[in-house]
């Protein structure tokens, strides 16, 4: 395995931050990034995605590429945030997905009791911009029950053109659960079919189980899931009907020190890879332990991570790197994006200056 790590952005202004950073691909060979300006004195406290789009793999051009918010992403309730960009192959269009967050009247912090739902958006190549946001619905435009949202999770598309997405939220349970819809796509309408799996619960975490990763490989879908406690995962031959949910393990049975942010699957060269963060010797100054990201080899048979094939993927300059995002280009060839989160207020006296990155891999 071959990683250059590009660095595209950095810099930051007192009070903001770039965060959710991520890189999606287009079927004519660009790359367009998405990310949020983040309220370093709120919590989640996010202004609309902003874009920057290049037409080829000089990453370093997402620096001087023109940034723009699309027209259509306000919605009335909330800011569209959490969004994740991915080529849908079957159709060559790059699909976004996000939800809306509410915030508390007169505060910069989420307002839990208010519903969420997923939306998305379709990238337009002609203009060069993503076109107004649409809800998630049903084929005959009835609204998904329920309070779910494809929120910084990680779609799973199959080549005959279905789309399973992978949503959580806050449940009667008083608990995150997480839910899985098999959408289609038609023209530039995604929608739900109706098939849908049953709630996926962790009654006994403090908090449940979200900001889930699906993928299918090897005959098997396999879904991450976050807990407060441990990184976990479950492992089907139907990806709407996960019932054993373990903890991620090395292949010497201890569990992997992951916790409390997300995971996420990644195929390369006919093998999968688990990126992630952990507990370390030298990063107990970062927030949750969230730097670096870290890539290792998932044996798909035995249903372990391969302690031996760990590396690095970013440096650890006191910033989380928790929420990133995962571009599958081609059998032989990924990108990871990161940009350094500059919470707590201080963290950059280790050396992050909201740094975006991107790990470019290859075999």
């Amino acid at each position: 395995m071959k990683i250059k790590l590009n660095t595209v952005m950095s810099g930051f202004s007192e009070g903001k931050c770039k965060v959710h950073a991520r890189v999606g691909a287009t079927a004519d060979g660009g790359f367009v990034m998405t990310y949020q300006m983040l309220a370093t004195d709120g919590c989640d406290y996010f202004e609309t995605p902003r874009v920057r789009v290049i037409n080829n793999d000089n990453f370093a051009s997402f620096t001087d590429a023109p940034e723009h918010t699309p027209v259509g992403f306000d919605i009335e309730s909330g800011v569209f945030a959490n969004t994740v960009p991915a080529l849908h192959k079957p159709s060559g269009k790059l699909l976004l997905l996000g939800d809306n967050v509410n915030y508390l009247p007169g505060t910069k912090r989420p307002d839990k009791s208010r519903p969420k739902g997923t939306y998305y958006s379709v990238f337009d190549e002609q203009n060069k911009t993503y076109l107004p946001l649409r809800p998630l619905r049903y084929e005959d435009g009835a609204p998904l029950a329920g309070n779910f949202a494809a929120s910084c999770s990680d779609r799973c598309d199959l080549p005959d053109g279905r789309i399973f997405v992978p949503t959580y939220g806050w449940q009667p349970s008083g608990k995150l659960e997480v839910k899985i819809y098999e959408c289609r796509f038609a023209g530039d309408v995604l929608f739900a079919t109706g098939r849908e799996s049953e709630s996926i619960k962790k009654e006994d975490s403090k908090r449940g189980v979200g900001e889930p990763s699906l993928t299918y490989t090897d005959g098997q879908y396999f879904i991450t899931l976050r807990t407060d406690e441990q990184a976990m995962f479950s492992v089907s031959d139907d990806p709407l009907n996960f019932s054993k949910i373990a903890p991620v393990r090395w292949d010497t049975g201890e569990c992997v020190p992951s916790y409390n942010t997300q995971t996420k699957w990644l195929r390369l060269g006919g093998r999968l890879y688990l990126v992630y963060t952990r507990k370390a010797e030298n990063n107990s100054h970062v927030f949750r332990h969230r730097a670096p990201l870290w890539i290792a080899e998932f044996d798909t048979g035995r249903h372990v991570l391969i302690k031996d094939t760990e590396m690095a993927l970013t440096p650890n300059r006191g910033a989380r790197c928790g929420n990133f995002g995962v571009a599958e280009l081609s059998d032989t060839r990924a990108l990871v994006t990161v940009a350094e989160w500059m919470q707590p207020v201080g963290c950059e006296k280790y050396g992050s200056d909201n740094s975006v990155f991107i790990a470019d891999i290859s075999v």
